[in-house]
């Protein structure tokens, strides 16, 4: 048999090199990439069909009962938002006439006369006619606020910024406001 040129030859090993290493793709590294992909399409179709499902689950269930604003009771799904509700609702009121909240906290939950009790502490500075309009705003607000605790101090001139007397007073108030029943805060279980 006739010997081939070698430029023939070399072009002959070189396409036996790169069938070579296809067929290694083909069998060796391709099921192993597509198992892989495989197994994560495995993993999302999972995922979607549990969403579906609980998306199903949750259409057939009951609608959550609706929370009605009420002019009496504090609003908040849980007894902690009603409270945090409450000591951002203070704050705004103390804020709206030009108070200065010094200090605001939230209070135990007490309960007095088969009523739950959501308490704030608040510490504001302000001049006379301000704290009387801050008071008056948290008497009159919706939903009902009470003031069981009232402390009025006079800040002296000294403890003011450059010493001016313009008549200003610490008050130091708990406020609270009633929290619905347990019964009536609490969704109902399906």
């Amino acid at each position: 048999m006739p010997l081939l040129p070698k430029s023939v030859r070399r072009f002959a090993a070189l396409g036996l090199l790169v069938l070579a290493l296809a067929a290694a793709w083909w069998l060796l590294l391709a099921p192993g990439i597509a198992s892989r992909l495989d197994v994560r399409e495995r993993i999302l179709l999972g995922r979607l069909q549990a969403a579906a499902a609980e998306h199903a689950r949750l259409a057939k269930a009951p609608a959550a009962p609706t929370v009605q604003a009420s002019p009496v009771l504090l609003a908040g799904g849980s007894e902690a938002i009603a409270q945090a509700g409450l000591q951002s609702n203070v704050t705004a009121l103390a804020a709206q006439f030009g108070a200065r909240p010094q200090t605001t906290r939230m209070l135990s939950v007490v309960e007095r006369d088969g009523l739950r009790l959501a308490g704030v502490h608040i510490e504001i500075t302000a001049p006379i006619e301000t704290v009387q309009r801050v008071l008056y705003a948290i008497e009159s607000a919706s939903p009902v606020l009470m003031i069981e605790h009232l402390t009025l101090e006079p800040v002296t001139a000294m403890a003011r910024a450059g010493g001016i007397d313009d008549g200003s007073l610490r008050a130091t108030l708990h406020v609270y406001g009633v929290l619905p029943s347990r019964k009536e805060s609490e969704p109902r279980a399906p």
